[in-house]
């Protein structure tokens, strides 16, 4: 179900990074997709059996990686280097 977000994401962070580095950001963002991916399953293995609490839990994990996406993007104003 990822198809489609996954190249997005590896290539606008590819896209950001000077060209020595992409290939620690392609590593580094596989390998916090592969742990994000081994804590959500650890997580609603936790409430096995109870689809609300796996429901909750799986919400709760969105939003705080959204909520971290959200301010350690570049090019956020807040993370923009002001002149003068």
């Amino acid at each position: 179900g990822v198809g489609p977000a996954a190249s997005s994401s590896l290539l606008g962070p590819q896209s950001r990074a000077p060209w020595q580095y992409r290939g620690i950001v392609t590593s580094t963002l596989y390998s916090m997709r592969l742990l994000g991916g081994a804590l959500a399953v650890a997580a609603l293995s936790l409430a096995r059996g109870h689809f609300a609490l796996q429901f909750g839990i799986a919400a709760g994990l969105t939003a705080v990686a959204a909520l971290g996406m959200a301010l350690a993007a570049p090019g956020r104003e807040g993370n923009v280097a002001r002149e003068g």
